[in-house]
């Protein structure tokens, strides 16, 4: 099954006592004689290496029996920052005090991935804000779009508590090739791990965990990439599971275009999904926050919209 993902992982469960007491360097060139053994102290820099489930950085012994696996990028990790996208102040959507909301590029992690640990928007954000931070809800590596991030430690926890209570709501855009027969529903399909690949979910209405999502069509428009028209959806999680919106889109028959885990489209095409708005209360001034997708950050997928298109939208979310 191709997946494109970015890794592929290889595994190892070791009980050969020749590898008992040595260095985990030696094992992993002795394991994988098809990477050259010059790279491995970068390679275990980078991230990807994991010794009985837990992430090792650098060369120590091992004692057997022990599990190794490995995230092995595919592609190049010295030019990985060419890879993934950068983040820049122009990134900020909205700062004060105690949080701001910023804008996630597709292509970037939220956070630190089982592959590495060097590139993504939490790393970069601490970097532009010179201060640990706290992202309480992460965006799809894939999916583009706004999220919020805290700036003080004692209000960590506090928007953690606002996700978790679902008092924050976040609206969704995203194209698909299909046209529905409805205006809007209401989706409930149960989302669960599938057992084609442990990457990847389905939606049951059987077993799982409950799910649920609004759908609403918002419109059509010409696709340049696709050079034809496509239909344009508003989606707004009521719950939070893995891959939900597109899990619920694809049960639907409205899959999502670019989206290779659920779609047999284009691969070549980036996913046509973006969080296109926040909003929630913010008890320290007692005002509502709600915050939308600046133009100048529209993904490219989205910028074909016209002035009046786009005006009409933002009234819609």
């Amino acid at each position: 099954m191709d997946l494109h993902l970015t890794s592929k992982k290889r595994q190892f469960v070791v009980k050969d006592k020749r590898f008992n007491k040595q260095s985990l360097s030696f094992v992993l060139k002795e394991l994988m004689p098809d990477i050259p053994s010059s790279e491995w102290a970068e390679r275990l820099d980078y991230g990807g290496v994991f010794l009985n489930g837990r992430p090792v950085f650098e060369d120590r012994k091992v004692e057997t029996p022990f599990r190794l696996e490995y995230y092995m990028p595919l592609y190049n990790i010295k030019e990985a920052e060419k890879f993934f996208p950068a983040v820049s102040k122009k990134n900020i959507v909205y700062k004060d005090s105690f949080l701001a909301v910023v804008f996630k590029p597709a292509a970037l992690p939220t956070l630190p991935t089982c592959e590495q640990r060097k590139f993504h928007l939490k790393r970069y954000l601490e970097e532009l804000f010179y201060k640990g931070i706290h992202i309480p809800s992460r965006l799809d590596t894939s999916t583009s779009g706004i999220l919020p991030v805290s700036l003080q430690p004692d209000f960590h926890p506090v928007i953690q508590r606002l996700f978790e209570r679902r008092l924050v709501e976040k609206t969704y855009l995203f194209a698909s090739c299909f046209n529905s027969s409805w205006e809007s529903i209401e989706e409930r399909a149960s989302i669960s791990k599938s057992f084609k690949h442990p990457v990847l979910r389905e939606g049951h209405s059987f077993s799982g965990q409950k799910a649920v999502t609004f759908f609403k069509k918002a419109g059509v428009f010409y696709s340049p990439l696709l050079k034809k028209e496509v239909f344009l959806y508003i989606a707004k999680p009521l719950t939070g599971r893995t891959h939900q919106i597109r899990v619920h889109a694809k049960v639907l028959g409205v899959p999502i275009i670019g989206d290779t885990f659920y779609f047999k489209g284009d691969p070549s095409l980036p996913l046509h999904l973006v969080c296109f708005s926040l909003s929630f209360w913010k008890f320290y001034d007692e005002s509502m926050l709600r915050i939308t997708v600046p133009e100048r950050l529209y993904p490219n997928w989205l910028k074909n919209l016209d002035i009046k298109e786009i005006r009409e939208l933002k009234r819609a979310v």
